[in-house]
């Protein structure tokens, strides 16, 4: 039986949540500058959200070799393998992202903003 399937999806929410701990931006989303530090650091006031931005540090950490341990703690949480699987499409998705962007070194045609969170 495979670790995980290959199916499923998850809410914005959790989404946002994830993208802010992994990218450590802040978007033009409706958070105050206290919920985009949590956000951006892992430490959301909701369980649901640290449980997703801790499954993600440990994917980044460990380069996808999650260990049993961490893949039950994951899943009490309610992170099912859809989910998990989407965490690793999200973090593949900002990597391929990020290097294209460092190949083709495009010229920034908009003023840079601060984030000072």
């Amino acid at each position: 039986m495979p670790r995980i399937a290959p199916v499923g999806s998850t809410n914005v929410d959790s989404k946002v949540a994830a993208a802010l701990f992994l990218l450590q931006v802040k978007a033009s989303l409706d958070l105050s500058t206290a919920e985009a530090r949590k956000a951006r650091t892992g430490n959301s006031d909701d369980f649901f959200e640290r449980a997703l931005t801790s499954f993600a540090k440990d994917i980044v950490r460990d380069g996808g070799l999650v260990s049993d341990q961490d893949l039950a703690i994951a899943r009490k949480a309610g992170i099912d393998d859809s989910l998990m699987l989407e965490i690793v499409a999200n973090i593949a998705l900002n990597t391929l992202t990020n290097y294209a962007n460092r190949l083709a070194d495009p010229e920034i045609d908009f003023p840079v903003v601060q984030v000072n969170l």
